[in-house]
């Protein structure tokens, strides 16, 4: 799966919100966390910084870059994602990672943004 840094920060925090559940759950948030963290270099290479509490980063950002997520990952993240939308709580950000996890046979031609 591609995903860019927005996409990759949009996936820890909705995993985030993982508050109970079994211990396989758990070992799978915590494969996903080992996997999408930023590493020094990127954050050198993206000018990744914090500033008034929101995450900034040039163009380089936008790039994507290959992870390889487990069925149970997928279905993890896909489960959240589709609970934010039963609940109407999915924002703009969340969009991409939508068809990508939850409806990727309707990704649109045009890339998400």
């Amino acid at each position: 799966m591609k995903l860019n840094v927005l996409e990759r920060i949009m996936v820890l925090n909705i995993i985030a919100e993982y508050r109970e559940g079994n211990i396989a759950t758990f070992r799978m948030i915590t494969a996903i966390k080992s996997k999408l963290p930023l590493t020094e270099e990127e954050i050198k290479e993206f000018d990744f910084k914090t500033e008034e509490g929101n995450f900034k980063w040039n163009d380089k950002g936008k790039e994507f870059k290959e992870f390889e997520f487990t069925e149970g990952e997928t279905k993890l993240i896909k489960e959240q994602l589709e609970k934010l939308n039963k609940v109407d709580k999915l924002t703009l950000n969340h969009f991409s990672l939508y068809y990508k996890f939850v409806e990727p046979e309707l990704i649109p031609e045009q890339p998400i943004s």
